[in-house]
């Protein structure tokens, strides 16, 4: 008898990704698709929930063109975007396109509500910071557009939509997602009042938060025809995209994991809410009951990366060199800063250019810079929570130079996942436990997740002390907007 499936669909900021696994972790077969960013306005980012389904369906029915068996499909799992938001009617129809996290439309609301809760006080029920992109301050907007208003009958996470038209059943969502509302209350776990009342938003249009691993309902036949499927295939819960960490096995209390994508994030699993007045870093729930992540994430990652790349006019990905002369110190704010500097109007600087130098010099120097902007969320992270464990997990690369180069700058090991899509293979272990293959998350994370050898740090590096100039420029380059602004 052929081996069951379980089908992710990934609704990613740029693409959906529909992806096969078998129960146990390996990854059968994929495809994507993408979807535009729609600017109407200045602030604005929408996506259209059409296009996310136009996609969902090209996506599988690229699995089966692949030779893939949809018979096989045993279960389906979602994940996608968070900070988005979909206000929809009893039918599940969207009102307006999704306001996406990179949405600014909201400052004067996110202005409103912090005046009214205060900074601090939001942190200690959220967990989270507020500005113009978070959810509340979205919810608040769409308060104001009184025609729309009534017509509302709930708020959706992207992923949520998704599965609402893969079910039609009853709206829910799972911690993850609701957290990235920003209208979770982390200690107490449920929907905070406060903060809802804050947004002037009913508590009865959020949906019902769920467990990932439950089973929401079962796939309508209108839409397992669109998808190349069979229905009444069960649909899970599911959880939003930092189910990565379930993906990358972070179980215990100080393991850590790296995201390196178009920004920078550092995660660490901690035993109970962290306390950090500075609200430096955000605390979300862990899918396993008693633990919680904390973590945060910068701008500009592989962004930055990319942005030089073109300045270039390179078709093909920056290679890091080694170098005869040390090269300059970036400081690659190219899109303001989040964590741990938070300031959305900072500026990207190159410091120390000389005739010596050369594009290999500039090339090394941003890679350095951003490998330096994590190492100053890590420093942040370990001074809230404590010491990460031994090694940092991170994704699968094939750029060995470039894992090296952060083991350095990082002072640690970096540890490799086997998985190329950690997000993807949480998603998938999330919809193994809902079908039963597993009794819970940590028997299939400690089943199906496994890593490469160890990349180990130079003892002879000369980085830190690079590294302190980094931060003594980056200080100073946000003292001088301070001026600037005053």
């Amino acid at each position: 008898m052929s081996q069951p499936m379980i089908l992710v669909l990934d609704l990613g900021t740029s693409r959906l990704k529909a992806v096969l696994f078998t129960p146990d972790g390996h990854e059968y077969t994929s495809a994507a698709v993408s979807y535009p960013t729609h600017t109407p306005q200045q602030e604005y980012a929408e996506q259209s929930p059409d296009d996310w389904w136009s996609a969902a369906c090209r996506a599988t029915q690229a699995l089966w063109e692949k030779g893939a068996d949809p018979k096989r499909v045993a279960m389906i799992s979602v994940t996608g975007q968070m900070h988005g938001i979909v206000p929809v009617d009893g039918q599940n129809t969207p009102l307006t396109p999704c306001l996406t996290l990179r949405d600014r439309r909201a400052s004067h609301e996110a202005a409103d509500i912090r005046h009214q809760i205060g900074v601090e006080r939001i942190f200690q029920l959220t967990g989270a910071r507020l500005d113009s992109t978070a959810p509340p301050a979205k919810l608040l907007w769409f308060y104001r557009q009184e025609t729309l208003w009534s017509k509302i009958q709930v708020f959706l996470a992207p992923k949520d939509w998704l599965r609402q038209q893969l079910t039609g059943g009853h709206p829910v969502t799972d911690i993850i997602e609701a957290a990235g509302m920003g209208l979770y209350d982390v200690i107490h776990a449920g929907w905070s009042p406060e903060m809802a009342h804050a947004s002037l938003t009913p508590i009865e249009r959020l949906p019902s938060i769920q467990a990932a691993t439950d089973v929401a309902g079962s796939l309508t036949p209108g839409a397992a025809a669109q998808l190349g499927l069979l229905p009444g295939i069960p649909i899970a819960v599911g959880a939003a995209d930092d189910v990565e960490f379930i993906g990358a096995g972070l179980l215990r209390s100080g393991d850590c994991m790296e995201h390196l994508g178009s920004t920078g994030s550092l995660v660490m699993v901690v035993d109970h809410p962290i306390e950090d007045p500075s609200g430096t870093l955000e605390l979300y729930p862990h899918l396993i009951p008693g633990c919680w992540i904390a973590g945060g994430s910068t701008s500009n990652g592989g962004s930055a990366l990319e942005w030089f790349r073109a300045a270039l006019k390179h078709e093909s990905p920056l290679k890091l060199e080694t170098t005869t002369h040390p090269p300059p110190v970036f400081i690659p704010y190219l899109a303001g800063e989040r964590a741990p500097v938070w300031e959305p109007d900072a500026r990207a600087v190159f410091w120390g250019l000389g005739l010596e130098h050369d594009q290999a010099h500039l090339v090394r120097a941003v890679f350095e810079g951003v490998a330096f902007s994590l190492r100053h969320l890590l420093e942040a992270l370990e001074e809230v929570c404590g010491q990460v464990q031994d090694i940092i997990r991170v994704g699968a690369s094939n750029d060995l130079n470039w894992l090296k180069l952060r083991a350095d700058v990082y002072d640690r090991p970096l540890c490799p996942l086997i998985a190329s899509d950690p997000t993807a293979l949480g998603a998938a272990l999330v919809g193994a436990c809902a079908l039963g293959v597993y009794p819970d998350l940590v028997t299939a994370v400690q089943t199906a997740v496994t890593l490469d050898g160890d990349v180990h740090p130079s003892p002879s590096s000369d980085l830190n002390a690079r590294y302190q100039m980094y931060r003594t420029l980056s200080t100073w380059t946000r003292d001088l907007l301070g001026e600037r602004k005053a």
